[in-house]
């Protein structure tokens, strides 16, 4: 009991001191920043994937970041034996989205801020990414028309060519962009990020491909654009 007793007694000593107060907080101010982030990414992103799901991994991202840069800055020590234990880590998860991965450089940058101590330059430039994100949002939002992802999946046969499907899609959009592009085991699927002028374009186009490849799978997402 009184092990216990003296433990907690430590705890408290830590927490009132100079550095135990900084580091809660960094802690406090971690959270908000990728809370925000979180809710910015799952609102202006444009990625296709589940973006909640994705946006849940921020908070540990930013606070692990916070946590070592807060314990190693001071220690040369430290430092080394981190470059050390990271030599070992593999990412077996790839990140198809370009999006993604800016996010979550910037969830990074801002453990990495709060963790070195610059607290108000890391508040300014959360701010100011966040405007700039917003502002783009806005502008491309008055200029947005029917953007549309499309995927196309299908069982690959002998007279199939992707380059009919892109050519065809060409001819019924006013822009067109490879998203993604999969093929493994006799299967292709491709993800295309498309304008439509209009409803009837987006009509005949849906035609044209099941009609040309009566094999296939279509999915038409609206997505909003920053």
């Amino acid at each position: 009991m009184s092990d216990l007793i003296s433990y907690l007694r430590e705890i408290n000593s830590m927490i009132s001191s100079m550095e135990g107060g900084r580091l809660i907080r960094n802690i406090i101010l971690t959270a908000i920043s990728v809370e925000i982030i979180a809710l910015v990414y799952i609102k202006f992103g444009n990625a296709i994937s589940d973006k909640k799901s994705f946006a849940k991994n921020f908070f540990l991202i930013s606070v692990t970041t916070m946590l070592v840069i807060t314990f190693i800055k001071g220690s040369l020590a430290l430092s080394l034996g981190l470059v050390g234990a990271l030599s070992i880590i593999r990412f077996r998860t790839a990140i198809k989205e370009p999006e993604e991965l800016a996010f979550l450089f910037l969830t990074i940058g801002i453990g990495l801020g709060y963790g070195a101590g610059y607290v108000a330059l890391t508040v300014l430039a959360l701010g100011m990414i966040l405007f700039i994100i917003f502002i783009k949002w806005a502008v491309a939002k008055k200029t947005d028309n029917q953007n549309l992802f499309i995927n196309f999946a299908t069982v690959k046969e002998e007279n199939f060519n992707a380059d009919d499907l892109i050519e065809l899609l060409k001819e019924h959009t006013s822009t067109l962009k490879l998203k993604r592009y999969d093929e493994s085991r006799g299967r292709f699927e491709a993800t295309f990020n498309a304008t439509f002028s209009d409803i009837k374009k987006l009509n005949q186009c849906k035609t044209i491909i099941l009609s040309r490849f009566p094999e296939s799978d279509l999915t038409y997402v609206e997505v909003e654009n920053y």
